[in-house]
């Protein structure tokens, strides 16, 4: 631990902050210890947002093992941050770097923006890495950077969440027949759908896959989890779709986990809505 802290205090002339975080629970770490241990502070205050960011590049950095940037900014500064994993004492953790880069030449691009049009341009920026493009729905590298932090609340005996895995029925026939396009079309409806309906629990979607989707919300009941559910299957089978004038009939199958425990692990959570899936599939336009 000595030799990692004269290591990163050469770092001084370059990075304004340097720190090893957690990223899982959103923690610093504090190099005093003999063991790593949680600040009282978590690692998303410094950017004042309340709350942990959507572009995790921290979490990005432990899932995928290799080192990753970004531009945040605040308080009309402009910050450059990198990510890069790092083991301590067997386990994994990340070195955060910050840089001022607002003086620099690289930030040329933002010179003479309002503090909300640095804003809007880093927002966007941002998402590109978190965004499905077809159905800018969230993708699947979000669900596996937030999925694991969210299923840390579960220390919150009070906390439940819902997952529910949804699958297009028979969505090869529809691009087999009427061409991928009608597919790309159905799968932006249903998405819009998904997305429209759910934001009023203050949940989320991402596309899972192909022509599956996950959604993702909090602090529901399990009655209120199927029932989301069943609302969204009743949904889709009245929707009518509409292609170059043809009219096209699709229905959806759900897989529904809910939880309100703890010791749940990321793929335990996946496993459990889509063997509930596969069950609803075997009659299609079902909830399980």
């Amino acid at each position: 631990m000595l030799d990692l802290k004269n290591y990163i205090n050469i770092l001084d002339n370059i990075f304004i902050i340097k720190r090893i975080v957690n990223p899982q629970d959103k923690t610093i770490i504090d190099f005093d210890s003999d063991l790593p241990t949680a600040s009282s502070h978590a690692c998303f205050d410094f950017w004042e947002r309340g709350n942990s960011c959507p572009n995790c590049i921290s979490m990005r950095a432990l899932n995928e093992n290799a080192s990753f940037s970004k531009v945040e900014n605040i308080d009309d500064r402009l910050y450059m941050v990198i990510a890069a994993p790092i083991k301590l004492n067997n386990d994994k953790y990340v070195v955060e770097l910050l840089r001022d880069i607002t003086d620099e030449t690289s930030a040329s691009l933002y010179v003479d923006k309002t503090s909300q049009d640095l804003q809007n341009e880093i927002y966007k920026l941002n998402q590109l890495a978190i965004k499905d493009p077809l159905t800018n729905t969230f993708n699947r590298r979000y669900l596996n950077e937030q999925l694991p932090c969210n299923l840390k609340k579960f220390n919150d005996c009070k906390f439940s969440l819902a997952i529910i895995m949804v699958d297009l029925d028979k969505f090869k026939d529809i691009n087999d027949s009427l061409g991928h396009l009608c597919g790309d079309y159905i799968l932006k409806e249903v998405s819009f759908i998904l997305k429209s309906y759910i934001k009023n629990y203050n949940g989320w979607t991402c596309r899972y896959g192909g022509d599956e989707f996950i959604i993702y919300v909090e602090n529901i009941s399990k009655e209120q989890s199927y029932i989301i559910a069943e609302n969204l299957r009743e949904g889709i089978n009245n929707y009518k779709f509409v292609y170059n004038n043809t009219p096209v009939h699709t229905t959806c199958s759900f897989g529904v986990c809910f939880l309100n425990e703890k010791n749940i692990d990321f793929n335990d959570v996946i496993n459990n809505a889509d063997m509930k899936l596969l069950e609803a599939k075997k009659t299609r336009n079902t909830v399980i």
